[in-house]
C-alpha cells in the first residue's frame, strides 16, 4: 500500500467506477428487456428493422477524460453497415468533477484517476 492511502480512500476509489459501471449495465439490460422486438417470422425479414420502427441495438459510447457526448457524436458516421441502420445512440457527458492526476484540475471525469499509468 503506498504512502498517504488509507484503506477508505482505496474504498472511495474503486466504489465510483464500480457504480459507473453498474449504472451503465443495468441502463443497458433495462434497454434490451424493455425495447427488445419479439421474435416473430410474419414481420418485415429484414433483420435490423421491426415493423414499428423501433431500434433494435443500442449504443451507449462513453467518451474519454476531459470530452464530452456531444463532441463524440460523428463516431455515428463510421458505422456504415446496415446493421447499424436503426441503432438507437446515446452519447452522455461525464459531470465535472476534480482529477487527482490532473492536480485537482476540474474537467468531465466519470470517475478521478489518481495516477497515471493507471494501475491495478
Amino acid at each position: 500500500m503506498r504512502v498517504g492511502v488509507t484503506p477508505l480512500t482505496i474504498s472511495t476509489s474503486i466504489t465510483r467506477p464500480l457504480a459507473v459501471l453498474t449504472i451503465s449495465v443495468g441502463i443497458t439490460l433495462l434497454f434490451i428487456l424493455l425495447l427488445h422486438p419479439e421474435k416473430d417470422p410474419t414481420l418485415n425479414s429484414d433483420p435490423t428493422r421491426m415493423a414499428s420502427g423501433r431500434a433494435r441495438s443500442f449504443i451507449l459510447w462513453l467518451h474519454g477524460l476531459g470530452d464530452s457526448g456531444p463532441a463524440n457524436e460523428p463516431i455515428k458516421s463510421l458505422f456504415t453497415s446496415p446493421e447499424f441502420n436503426s441503432t438507437k445512440w446515446s452519447f452522455p457527458s461525464a459531470p465535472h468533477n476534480p482529477v487527482t492526476c490532473n492536480y485537482g484540475m476540474v474537467m468531465p471525469s466519470w470517475f478521478d484517476i489518481p495516477e497515471i499509468p493507471v494501475t491495478a
